[in-house]
């Protein structure tokens, strides 16, 4: 498997030089983090094929889900621009899965309840749905999934769907924002890493996803701070996208309660609803805390009290999103230990870290 800066060299001298004649080859197509932007470039930003022969090395594609274990996530115009950029003379295929993480009994969700399946994979039928359909025909149109969530959620089916939809552009955001290359230092789902959470300084510091055309929070800063512009997507674009996503799921969520009557929601409906809640939440999370993280950095070179303050004041809404957040999870989930991070899931167990980001920002010197 190719991964790392300059994979060409020895992608050819440890391995197609040693097996002549046709050969295959993986490439992490979006390094660990496959919900992030959905062309990425790093083949050609690390020289993955310099020196090889691709007539004779055929390239399959390692689409690694290393951001999304527990939460729901369907988007079907991510998925169709995704599979349609993979679409290279080279490229023969791709698999899709987890480092660390395996769909099988559904270990996450507690046992009774609205619970009516066993596996994993069941519970995130949709995701695995359009992985495989829209893999094999990235023309399918998007009348084909409004059809299955009517079919299987009845009248709630259209909120449903476009809730989904919705909530499921917050993590590909963070991580175009937030960009850290590999899934023991970064799962964007939980804001937590091998090393813990990731703090407010982690943010104010933090680095774009390459290529991506997203301007990083301390470059964006320093181009206001000078009076220069940058081209790209900045990040006052990417927080009012978290904060539009948020919005429109928490609409949705309202909508199928106004819609149906207490004993219709049971079930996988119960849970998706609540799933579609707990998004509302993260994505509102995420939202407060860049525009923290922002402030942060204008506070940093300018020493303006008025921006730390707005920190601080933003930090304290994460800080209510994210109690919402897991009170939201506790209602159908319970904890599990995360391989690759080695902390154990649940957003009401990093409480105290959230509360100690207030307290970083309102210490926050220049």
């Amino acid at each position: 498997m190719c991964d790392g800066e300059q994979s060409g060299r020895p992608v050819k001298e440890l391995f197609a030089d040693a097996y002549p004649g046709q050969t295959f080859i993986s490439w992490k197509y979006s390094n660990a983090h496959m919900y992030s932007h959905p062309k990425p470039v790093f083949e050609e930003l690390w020289g993955a094929w310099e020196g090889v022969d691709l007539t004779a090395t055929k390239v399959t594609y390692t689409v690694r889900n290393d951001d999304i274990h527990t939460l729901r996530w369907g988007d079907p115009e991510y998925v169709r621009e995704y599979i349609m950029n993979m679409r290279k003379p080279y490229v023969h295929g791709f698999y899709w899965g987890a480092d660390g993480y395996i769909w099988a009994t559904d270990f996450q969700h507690a046992d009774g309840g609205h619970k009516r399946w066993t596996y994993d994979f069941e519970r995130h039928w949709y995701q695995f749905a359009l992985w495989g359909r829209v893999g094999y025909n990235p023309e399918l149109p998007e009348a084909t999934w409004q059809a299955h969530f009517r079919a299987r959620y009845g009248r709630a089916g259209d909120d449903l769907f476009a809730g989904l939809k919705a909530s499921s552009k917050i993590v590909p955001a963070v991580s175009r924002l937030f960009w850290i290359n590999y899934d023991f230092q970064w799962h964007p789902e939980s804001c937590l890493s091998i090393y813990g959470y990731r703090t407010i300084k982690d943010f104010v510091d933090g680095e774009p996803m390459p290529g991506s055309g997203v301007v990083g929070i301390p470059e964006y800063a320093r181009a206001v701070h000078e009076g220069r512009h940058v081209p790209g997507v900045t990040p006052p674009e990417i927080i009012s996208l978290l904060g539009e996503a948020a919005r429109l799921t928490g609409d949705r969520c309202d909508a199928v309660r106004q819609l149906l009557g207490p004993e219709e929601i049971d079930g996988d409906l119960e849970c998706l609803l609540l799933d579609l809640e707990a998004w509302a939440n993260l994505g509102s999370y995420y939202e407060r805390k860049f525009h923290a993280a922002l402030c942060l950095a204008q506070f940093r070179l300018t020493g303006d009290e008025s921006s730390r303050a707005e920190a601080v004041d933003s930090l304290t809404r994460a800080r209510e999103s994210w109690a919402r957040l897991g009170a939201v999870w506790a209602r159908h989930y319970r904890p599990y230990l995360m391989t690759r991070t080695k902390l154990t899931f649940g957003w009401p167990l990093y409480t105290d870290h959230v509360e100690k980001d207030i307290e970083i920002a309102k210490a926050f010197r220049q």
